[in-house]
């Protein structure tokens, strides 16, 4: 493990007030996609995939919540923006050890004011009830153009829907 970073056991939720947009974000096969070689994996954060995040957020002036296993290391925000992240960084969702969208949904649950909007952009697809709000990247390649174009529309055009069993999004 880098000795950058050193692991949270009870990391901060939420910085979050009065939110209008959220982007819940995973870090790994999204802005650091999996390569592939002979001597196993290897893996960095890759500028193009970090331009795209900063494109989303540009565009629609979302703020990032953590979702990904980043979320339980102390620094990730800090690294994060070392490497080019352009973002405002608003909490992390808490660790259930669960599937990841109830990982979220206990964030949006856990806030006085939950976003007016939002989207989850990660690798994987265990959103569970979340999952119309996923724009998943292939882990290979991490965050295209055209996901990233997807998430914008999604955030731009973004209607609440009804989630089984939960309370109308505000």
């Amino acid at each position: 493990m880098n000795s950058i970073i050193k692991p949270v056991y009870e990391g901060r939720w939420t910085d979050a007030e009065n939110l209008d947009a959220v982007v819940f974000l995973d870090v790994d096969g999204v802005l650091i996609p999996g390569m592939f070689s002979g001597s196993g994996v290897r893996r960095q954060f890759d500028i193009f995939c970090v331009i795209q995040m900063n494109r989303i957020v540009q565009m629609t002036g979302a703020k990032i919540c953590l979702s990904s296993t980043w979320r339980l290391f102390e620094h990730a925000e800090e690294i994060m923006i070392e490497r080019g992240v352009m973002a405002e960084f608003v909490g992390r969702t808490p660790y259930l050890g669960e599937h990841r969208g109830a990982d979220i949904q206990r964030w949006l649950d856990g806030i006085a004011n939950p976003p007016k909007r939002f989207v989850i952009v990660d690798d994987d697809s265990d959103m569970d009830h979340l999952s119309g709000y996923l724009v998943k990247t292939d882990s290979r390649l991490g965050l295209s153009k055209k996901q990233a174009d997807q998430a914008i529309l999604q955030l731009q055009t973004f209607a609440a829907r009804r989630l089984p069993g939960r309370q109308p999004l505000r």
